[in-house]
């Protein structure tokens, strides 16, 4: 059985579509951060700071309310032995 369609021996050869040249999206520019990294370091450091001071004065007053535990504890053990 034959087929009825015509036989090729060569490369078919087809026009290439003409499509336009593509055109590339335009770029914005956006400010670099670090300018504005740059503006709020004042701040940056002022919190730093105040973080630090918060901090010491935190470990202050558990020093201080260890000493009153310490100082309470065996102001009662005193008291308990001359009671008995």
């Amino acid at each position: 059985m034959q087929n009825d369609f015509p036989r090729r021996d060569g490369p078919v050869s087809r026009p290439a579509p003409e499509t336009p040249p593509r055109q590339e999206p335009e770029l914005r520019r956006w400010p670099h951060p670090v300018r504005q990294a740059q503006t709020d370091e004042p701040f940056r450091y002022y919190l730093r700071c105040a973080l630090s001071y918060q901090n010491q004065m935190l470990a202050d007053i558990k020093t201080l309310l260890e000493k009153i535990e310490l100082h309470a504890g065996s102001g009662q053990s005193d008291e308990s032995r001359t009671e008995s």
